[in-house]
C-alpha cells in the first residue's frame, strides 16, 4: 500500500523570500519567528529557553528603560564612552553607568521548579575556566555581576510580561560551601523570599548602595 505524503510550505512572503538566480536567500527573522511559535504550540519550554536567552536580554533592557533605568547592554558600550571593555568573558550583560551595577539577565521558564533556577554557564570546562568548573559546569565567581534578573514565566505563552521577573542580589547567591563562586542553583528558599519584592525596588536600592558605596 502506497502513501502520498503532502508536503506544507510555510509562507515566507512576509519575511523576505527571495529568489535570485536559482538561489533561496529569505530574512533568518522570519524563520525564527516561525520555528517560535511551533514551539510555543510545543509546550517546549527547553528549546524555547534557548531561542529565547539572547531576546530575551533585550525584552529586560527594555523593561529597565520603561521604568526610568538607564542601562546599557555590552553591544551599545564603545571605549570612547566607557574605557577598555571585555565583551566576551565579564559575566553581565548589561550595566547601569552612573552606579557601574553590573545586570545578569537569564530566562527561566516552564513548570519543573528544579530546573528553572540553574546557574551554570556554557563556557568550556577547559582552559582559564578549568577552576571554576563543578560536576561538569562552569560557576559563575561572585564577582562577575551584581543582580541576577530572572524571567521565569510559569506557564507558556507568545508574552514578555514584567511579573514573571525575579531580581535577585548576587549576595543572596553566593556557595558558602564553595567561597568566590556562586550557586549551581538557586535554593528554593531565596526565589520566595526575592520573588515576594517589586524587581524595580530591588534594583533602585541597589543602585542607591552603589553610588554610596562609590562616593
Amino acid at each position: 500500500m502506497g502513501y502520498i505524503i503532502y508536503v506544507r510550505k510555510t509562507d515566507y512572503t512576509q519575511i523576505g523570500e527571495q529568489m535570485e538566480k536559482g538561489k533561496y536567500i529569505a530574512d533568518w527573522a522570519g524563520h525564527i519567528a516561525t520555528a517560535h511559535t511551533e514551539l510555543v504550540k510545543q509546550e517546549n519550554t527547553r528549546e524555547l529557553g534557548k531561542i529565547r536567552q539572547h531576546a530575551n536580554e533585550h525584552a529586560v533592557q527594555n523593561w529597565l528603560l520603561h521604568e526610568g533605568f538607564r542601562v546599557f547592554r555590552h553591544e551599545e558600550m564603545t571605549e570612547e564612552q566607557f574605557g577598555a571593555l571585555d565583551h566576551n568573558c565579564s559575566g553581565w550583560d548589561m550595566i547601569e553607568p552612573s552606579s557601574g551595577l553590573r545586570i545578569q539577565a537569564k530566562y527561566r521558564g516552564g513548570k519543573s521548579v528544579g530546573n528553572r533556577w540553574h546557574m551554570e554557564q556554557t563556557r568550556r570546562t577547559t582552559g582559564a575556566n578549568v577552576n571554576k568548573s563543578d560536576n561538569g559546569q562552569v560557576r559563575y565567581e561572585d564577582n562577575e555581576f551584581d543582580m541576577m534578573v530572572f524571567t521565569s514565566p510559569p506557564s507558556v505563552s507568545d508574552t514578555f510580561s514584567s511579573d514573571d521577573l525575579i531580581a535577585i542580589p548576587v549576595s543572596e547567591l553566593r556557595d558558602p560551601k564553595k567561597p568566590g563562586f556562586l550557586v549551581g542553583r538557586v535554593p528554593a528558599a531565596v526565589v520566595k523570599k526575592w520573588r515576594n519584592r517589586q524587581p524595580t525596588d530591588v534594583i533602585a536600592e541597589a543602585i542607591t548602595r552603589k553610588l554610596s558605596d562609590n562616593a
